[in-house]
């Protein structure tokens, strides 16, 4: 009999180390297929934004040895595959990095494009995808706007402008529950889209969490592409208050938090009690045996 997930495998159905990028993607697929909240019709948003979590860090190979190397030293029971090494940074293309770019790198991000329906004076529709909490309202309401960078961010964000008729976007813009899509000026939309290549993308429940408590229970969030943005324009690459953002000379971004196996596995435990037993059955076999929800 199988265990309920509890680790960012377990959760695609996948064994620890050792799955390979297709059987990954795969894997994302049919669990998101199984819970996703337009299918269960229910809340179970929590629990898509952790599988999007799990499948971004597991495709990307600089991620995922920094999750293995967190998995391997808080779980030594977990089967052992084969070490990775440890964590490097590589920076995106695009990014305010670029000058270092290796040739691995990931290839730059396209920006979005301008539909041939969309009004002459309409504003542009940005997304601020370090509000995103991967709610899929937007696609939703406007499908041909906005899609979900599975392969990216693992957010929201505008491929084409106002490839929907205005008030389909406009409704978009009102039902995203956490304020992330803007109406912004036309001449700040590319260089907002390339600053979002800077941005520190955090994981939903620390976000969550930091949106629900404010900033008092741990270290204050990130700079968002608006704050960069008027760094921008003030000519700085670093914040005028002396922090340092994601542009200081010389700093490296992170990108991705540092994992924590037992915060994963509380926010995966939660985010499960919103699936129905036979829907839990189907998507981890065995997972709930001697359960009673």
């Amino acid at each position: 009999a199988g265990a309920p997930p509890t680790d960012y495998y377990s959760l695609l159905g996948l064994p620890p180390f050792g799955a390979e990028p297709e059987e990954i993607r795969r894997a994302y697929r049919r669990v998101v297929k199984l819970v996703h909240p337009d299918i269960l019709g229910g809340d179970t948003k929590d629990l898509t934004g952790l599988l999007t979590v799990a499948y971004r860090t597991l495709s990307d190979e600089s991620q995922r040895a920094s999750y293995d190397e967190e998995l391997r030293s808080q779980r030594p029971g977990l089967a052992a595959g084969p070490a990775k090494g440890t964590w490097s940074w590589t920076p995106k293309a695009g990014s305010s990095f670029e000058e270092d770019e290796e040739e691995d790198a990931p290839p730059k991000r396209s920006r979005s494009v301008w539909s041939e329906t969309a009004p002459p004076d309409a504003r542009a529709v940005f997304v601020d995808e370090t509000q995103c909490v991967v709610c899929w309202h937007c696609i939703e309401c406007a499908p041909d706007t906005f899609e979900m960078d599975t392969d990216g961010t693992g957010r929201a964000r505008v491929v084409h402008q106002y490839a929907d008729t205005v008030e389909d976007v406009d409704w978009a813009m009102k039902a995203c529950p956490t304020g992330a899509i803007s109406y912004v000026a036309r001449e700040d939309l590319p260089i907002l889209e390339d600053i979002m290549l800077d941005c520190v993308i955090e994981q939903p429940h620390v976000m969550m969490r930091r949106m629900m408590f404010g900033n008092s229970w741990a270290s204050r969030g990130h700079d968002g592409p608006f704050d960069l943005l008027d760094a921008y324009k003030q000519g700085s690459r670093a914040r005028s208050n002396g922090r340092g953002g994601p542009w200081a000379a010389g700093a490296k971004r992170l990108g991705w938090r540092p994992h924590d196996a037992a915060a994963v596995e509380a926010s995966i435990e939660k985010a499960m009690q919103a699936v129905p037993h036979d829907v839990r059955e189907r998507a981890w076999p065995g997972s709930t045996a001697g359960a009673t929800g």
